[in-house]
């Protein structure tokens, strides 16, 4: 499947860092904490977007990390 699973930063709770995304750079992705607790932490990221909004997140992410 294409998905970018991610380490959160500076070991935030996976739906801290969702909020973080979300308000701060309008990325939505998915906290790992709802695949189970040892997703907590991680995150997940789609890649069945265009490579255009691929780009466009990875630049906002830069941003914030």
């Amino acid at each position: 499947s294409p998905y970018i699973w991610l380490l959160c930063p500076d070991q935030m709770e996976s739906w801290d860092f969702f909020d973080k995304l979300l308000h701060e750079v309008q990325i939505v992705g998915t906290p790992g904490e709802g695949f189970g607790s040892q997703g907590n932490k991680y995150f997940r990221l789609t890649a069945f977007g265009s490579r255009e909004a691929t780009e466009e997140a990875v630049s906002r992410l830069k941003i914030i990390l």
